[in-house]
């Protein structure tokens, strides 16, 4: 039976995980939920851990969402048998959960759309982008390959660290940034030539995800 991932109605932690099935063309359910069937949920103690993403599959369910990746990855070909293309992969993939609580405490929807403090933005790039862009440059620019890990397919690192481009880009996504912030993180990008080119490569790579291969949010 296909397998069916738990999360809310926004792309969030979920988002690797999505797009990955999306580019192995792997059939799944979808299951996005509201907040009060999240509530439901975590109070039933269907929740492993009382949070999601959960992926469900023959009744086993697993949770935290870089363990689901790395083990869809894995099974679908986006990890590797070579250990230190494997810490090329693990060490982006760690970077980024390291990363991920000061871009989601400022940029994320979540409870409900609201408002981008302006306010805010500076100290945004400075806590995030401008740690995140120069280390996957240097990555990048290092080995001169088209993929994070120096490999010539996307690997679960790409998908990882290209969720947080989705997020905020594009509108699909439940993004709550205003256009003058995200024409800004977009020069930001730019100012950087192998990420960006890297960035221009997974939006092709995942152009029918991005291009309405996964449901509208509710915002």
């Amino acid at each position: 039976m296909p397998g069916k991932l738990y999360y809310f109605e926004v792309d969030g932690r979920a988002c690797g995980i999505r797009m990955l099935l999306a580019h192995a063309n792997c059939q799944y359910e979808d299951a996005r939920q509201s907040f009060p069937a999240f509530g439901q949920l975590k109070q039933s103690g269907f929740l492993p851990l009382g949070s999601m993403p959960v992926w469900e599959e023959d009744g086993f369910k697993m949770c935290q969402s870089s363990a689901i990746l790395r083990m869809l990855g894995i099974r679908h070909g986006y990890y590797s048998d070579d250990p230190m293309t494997c810490w090329a992969i693990d060490s982006i993939v760690d970077f980024m959960e390291d990363k991920q609580g000061a871009h989601v405490a400022i940029s994320s929807p979540l409870p409900a759309s609201q408002p981008f403090d302006p306010s805010k933005a500076d100290a945004w790039f400075s806590d995030f982008w401008d740690k995140v862009i120069p280390v996957l440059e240097k990555r990048l620019s290092g080995h001169g390959k088209k993929f994070i890990a120096g490999t010539d397919r996307p690997t679960i690192a790409d998908f990882k660290a290209f969720q947080t481009v989705i997020m905020n880009l594009d509108s699909n996504s439940g993004c709550v940034l205003p256009q003058d912030i995200r024409d800004r993180l977009r020069n930001c990008m730019s100012a950087s030539p192998c990420y960006y080119r890297w960035v221009q490569c997974m939006e092709q790579e995942l152009s029918a995800y991005i291009n309405g291969g996964r449901p509208p949010t509710p915002f």
